[in-house]
């Protein structure tokens, strides 16, 4: 299934999206997986009531080449359908700022905008300028880099061009934050993504083609993000508040306390399930089922899991060094793997339902119940 890709002309693009023919010219149109977009929006804790109900991606038109859903697909009412749009919004600019930009890791603006946290480590605050929205994300390729990112979902009313009233409000919100270091007494200029996309059903605008638009723009600030003293600082304490969201979603709720807050403890007991596939060990706490009969796994690869165990220990540097570890791997039926570690495996017609752990050839666990000790 695909959707029209519109690039605002002048702009770097990434190499993923040129044409093989020409590396001059970018495509004008992506091919849409829907289970790597299905990974993106389970891991998103606004997303997550969404997410599970596991039946959103499964409204899909199958026999369409457009991204479109059945009729009736995103829902019956105006409310849940801005509910659902809005998430997938999430999803596709996670996916494809991740997928072709390199950008992995998360942070909702408005939960900076609660942190007292930067200002008490750093010296750093995040302001909100005015009235109106603001951006959805402060987010980071790795730490040396950070970024902010404005997702968009728009429906049958709301078209997603660079040209109409909706766009320039969208670049209007980057005027809406500001990062200030306090010891300059100066805001930092942050570059920025839009990604919008429109979803349609089957029925609805069948003239139109569905599309995805991305954009790049800039907050105002006197300080350069690249020249920023406390860029690294920055950047890892996204990458810190991005892995404090994945491990509530995955269970691991007193882990990502001491993650957020810094607290050292004097024990903490974590309970979890080992999993192998492929070749590939991670961590998961539970199995999900979804309604086409498959069982769902979502988990976090090993050697993350326990980097973060090291954080959560008290060695905060720990955290940095995720940056030198090859996540990559091309998706397989059996398991995708995010740039950040995170995993969805997928076992196809379990029909004895939990106990495919002592039955599958391809997939092994077992429990673990550690005991962290601090030094």
């Amino acid at each position: 299934m695909k959707l029209k890709l519109d690039l605002f002309k002048g702009e770097p693009v990434p190499i993923s999206l040129l044409r093989a023919s020409d590396t001059t010219i970018p495509v004008t149109e992506i091919n849409i997986d829907h289970k790597k977009l299905s990974h993106y929006l389970y891991f998103d804790e606004f997303n997550l009531l969404i997410a599970k109900d596991h039946q959103t991606l499964e409204m899909l038109d199958s026999n369409n080449k457009q991204f479109r859903f059945i009729d009736g697909g995103l829902g019956d009412s105006s409310e849940i359908r801005r509910g659902k749009s809005n998430a997938l919004g999430r999803a596709f600019c996670k996916m494809m700022l991740s997928e072709h930009w390199g950008i992995k890791y998360y942070w909702d603006v408005d939960r900076s905008l609660k942190s007292s946290n930067l200002q008490h480590s750093f010296n750093i605050t995040i302001r909100k300028n005015g009235q109106g929205d603001k951006p959805d994300f402060f987010c980071a390729r790795d730490v040396k880099s950070f970024f902010l990112a404005e997702a968009k979902g728009r429906g049958v009313k709301n078209a997603v061009n660079f040209t109409n009233g909706s766009y320039r409000s969208w670049l209007e919100q980057f005027t809406r934050i500001s990062i200030h270091d306090l010891d300059k007494n100066k805001d930092v200029e942050v570059k920025g993504y839009i990604v919008a996309t429109r979803l349609l059903c089957k029925s609805e605008k069948t003239n139109v083609i569905p599309n995805i638009l991305v954009k790049d723009p800039k907050t105002f600030g006197e300080i350069n993000m690249e020249d920023w003293d406390k860029c690294q600082m920055f950047s890892s304490y996204i990458m810190r508040m991005h892995y404090v969201s994945i491990l509530k979603i995955l269970g691991f709720e007193d882990m990502a306390n001491l993650l957020q807050s810094e607290r050292v403890n004097s024990g903490l007991d974590v309970v979890y399930y080992e999993g192998e596939v492929d070749g590939i060990n991670y961590i998961y706490t539970k199995v999900e089922a979804n309604e086409s009969g498959q069982d769902i796994i979502h988990g976090i690869l090993r050697d993350v899991f326990h980097m973060l165990l090291n954080t959560v220990k008290g060695n905060y540097k720990s955290i940095e060094f995720l940056d030198n570890l090859d996540f990559y791997k091309e998706a397989t039926d059996d398991i995708f793997i995010g740039l950040d570690g995170t995993v969805s495996v997928v076992i196809e017609n379990n029909s004895k339902g939990r106990d495919y752990v002592k039955q599958s050839k391809s997939i092994q666990t077992k429990i673990i119940k550690r005991e962290l000790a601090y030094e």
